[in-house]
């Protein structure tokens, strides 16, 4: 994409941020913020459950966002969501109503890909080619830390350290004292210990840090006239954490230009910086405001470009690779996305592109055992990254290839996902048609819906004279009736 406009949202564990901006030679600039003050990761009970009060808040605020999208190509819209999300137990019941109030897809995202996306994004704003550099972002439930040389990302991981959850653990009652303070940094310190491998041993000369604490403490730091360019050191991070202990109470702290809606979390951000200075000896950092979002809209253009001949190619390297039978991988796509045209499917170019890449990659796994050939071809694509495909749908396309015959209990965890229902159903009717890898005449023969049932319908001639596949039909329906979805196959006559 060389112009246009485009639109990021990062639904956090602290705050949900949208971002509009208009791209002009593929360079986006920011025309438009918006910042819902939604506390999703303080809003987690005792059960690891969102609360209801917590739900309707993330709700309004998506509520509001879908307003302002209104009118927007969803190919020009992503929108992640980060640790809460990936680990509470009702996600997908906040889900479901928080898309529909959007008006787009939602992607839960790792805390690996949180952290490329922040690489990537300080990387546009601050390029080098090969000096190392570490990044680290604190968020309200999780901590991203990624290392790398220029635009290349390294090592990253992602340790449950965040502002609000550390703030809830140690901070109850808003009281701060040295005591809460120890406790707090040494189980930082105990958790960010097992990192040191990977990123503490080496003198970094650029760190880089990506979250609401961190431009907080930035503004402090420059209010208080400790560094004007607001780069955090040891020094300063003292000195503040001196403050907060003589104040006795999050109430009484005074700090230059630390917000109420910051402070309520403040001291569990605080602490978890700290853990991560004294375990990775960092001697300072530069500040960066909304570095996932610059990742993710980078990731956005670089979508629109030129570029699924480069994913095609890989494809084509893999099928090589592991020797596929490429007649049988276009016979199986042919099939598959035929089947697809009279379903009501949203989005159907991805979906059909899904269908295409799944059929090419579905018998990679037959180097490994010709038995149960989709989990060994879904052992090898979770192991390895398609060029230019995003991580959900590199999932979805593991896990179609994974389920691609027998039964059907995994696909309980895709329910809500009506698409990627319809490719599967799809995706195995194909395979059962094309079982004997022949070109039989399929004319006549349609796929339907309504709602979660299915119809099949053939001529009576062709039935009459295809008891084999008729009969792994039938199977096949048995499988989808065990977990609620009707398939029936009928006559035309």
């Amino acid at each position: 994409m060389s112009t246009g406009i485009i639109a990021v949202a990062d639904l956090g564990s602290n705050s949900f941020k949208l971002e509009i901006a208009q791209v002009k030679n593929g360079r986006p600039k920011i025309s438009e913020r918006i910042r819902k003050n939604v506390k999703l990761g303080g809003g987690v009970g005792p059960t690891n459950m969102l609360t209801k009060p917590a739900m309707r808040e993330g709700w309004e605020a998506l509520a509001e966002f879908g307003d302002r999208l209104t009118g927007f190509d969803p190919k020009n819209v992503k929108v992640i969501a980060t640790q809460t999300l990936r680990s509470v137990k009702n996600a997908a019941e906040f889900l479901e109503l928080a898309q529909y109030q959007l008006g787009f897809d939602i992607d839960v995202i790792s805390g690996d890909d949180e952290a490329r996306l922040t690489y990537q994004g300080i990387y546009q704003r601050f390029p080098s080619k090969s000096e190392p550099r570490l990044i680290i972002d604190i968020g309200g439930a999780s901590t991203e830390l990624a290392q790398g040389y220029g635009a290349k990302c390294e090592h990253i991981t992602s340790e449950a350290i965040g502002s609000v959850t550390w703030t809830k653990r140690f901070f109850s009652g808003n009281t701060l004292t040295e005591s809460r303070f120890q406790d707090a940094v040494s189980s930082a310190e105990e958790v960010f210990k097992k990192d040191i491998g990977q990123f503490g041993s080496k003198t970094w000369d650029q760190v880089y840090g990506s979250s609401g604490i961190i431009s907080a403490l930035s503004l402090i730091i420059k209010g208080s006239a400790i560094d004007p360019n607001g780069h955090i050191n040891r020094h300063a991070l003292f000195w503040i954490l001196q403050k907060c202990i003589s104040s006795g109470s999050l109430q009484n702290l005074d700090l230059p230009n630390l917000s109420d809606d910051r402070r309520k979390i403040f001291a569990g951000g605080l602490s978890a910086l700290i853990a991560a200075v004294r375990i990775f000896d960092i001697d300072r950092i530069i500040p960066v405001s909304g570095a996932t979002r610059a990742g993710l809209m980078h990731q956005l253009i670089q979508n629109h470009e030129d570029l699924p001949s480069q994913r095609r190619s890989r494809i084509e390297a893999l099928q090589k690779k592991y020797n596929v039978d490429i007649k049988q991988c276009n016979r199986i796509s042919k099939l598959s996305r035929r089947l697809l045209a009279n379903l009501e499917v949203k989005e159907s170019e991805s979906v059909e592109n899904m269908l295409h890449d799944a059929s090419a990659l579905h018998e990679i796994g037959r180097m490994i055992s010709a038995n149960n050939i989709g989990k060994h071809s879904a052992y090898i694509l979770d192991n390895l990254k398609i060029e230019n495909i995003e991580p959900k749908d590199q999932s979805r396309l593991t896990n179609l290839i994974r389920l691609q015959r027998g039964k059907l209990k995994r696909l309980q965890s895709w329910r809500g996902d009506l698409n990627f229902q319809h490719a599967l159903l799809c995706f195995r009717l194909a395979l059962i048609f094309g079982y004997a890898r022949k070109n039989h005449a399929f004319k006549g023969i349609e796929l339907s819906n309504k709602e979660q049932e299915y119809r099949i319908t053939a001529s009576p001639e062709w039935i009459q004279r295809s008891p084999h596949i008729v009969w792994l039909l039938q199977q096949e329906a048995h499988f989808w009736e065990r977990i609620g979805i009707s398939i029936k196959l009928k006559s035309n006559s």
